[in-house]
């Protein structure tokens, strides 16, 4: 039988194994207070300082469903100051990251006052290299629409489809 995680998500044994990866290294920071995962709502004590600490949340294994297809799968965090993660807004994040592992492995970081994001790549040799710093993101519309072959089955879904295409 499967488990679900509080989202509803299937949890599967790569998500756990990710999970408990990252927990172990968030306790191994000596930086982080609080935090918590997809996996595991609930603050967990990462036994970090309570002054100066850090609190963070994250998606484990993002994709991890289609893990098994070899397509990008991924973690996210966020990463506040203090001891709490309730109450808290985007604006209050430090720093914001996101990895991305497929055919090659990325990391995109974001730091409170400090401009842009950059990008960080997995070289073979184990050793990161900086390869892109972006200071803005200009105007224009996104569309990634899900599902398409439902296109062939429900008609009111190709006409939204075809509705958004022609707008973009």
């Amino acid at each position: 039988t499967a488990c679900v995680n509080s989202f509803g998500d299937e949890q599967l044994a790569v998500d756990m194994l990710a999970n408990n990866l990252l927990f172990e290294a968030l306790t191994h920071s000596h930086f982080c207070k609080y935090a918590c995962s997809e996996e595991v709502p609930e603050l967990q004590d990462m036994g970090g300082p309570v002054e100066g600490g850090f609190s963070v949340a994250f998606d484990p294994l993002d994709g991890s469903s289609i893990v098994d297809t070899n397509f990008s799968v991924g973690t996210i965090f966020g990463v506040w100051p203090g001891e709490k993660l309730t109450g808290v807004t985007g604006r209050d994040q430090v720093a914001a990251a996101m990895g991305v592992y497929g055919p090659r492995t990325t990391y995109v970081l974001a730091l409170k006052d400090y401009p842009g994001t950059h990008e960080f790549l997995l070289l073979d040799e184990g050793k990161w290299q900086h390869v892109k710093e972006t200071t803005e993101v200009g105007e224009g519309k996104l569309f990634s629409p899900g599902n398409l072959r439902a296109t062939f089955d429900n008609p009111d879904y190709e006409k939204l489809i075809n509705y958004y295409v022609k707008e973009k």
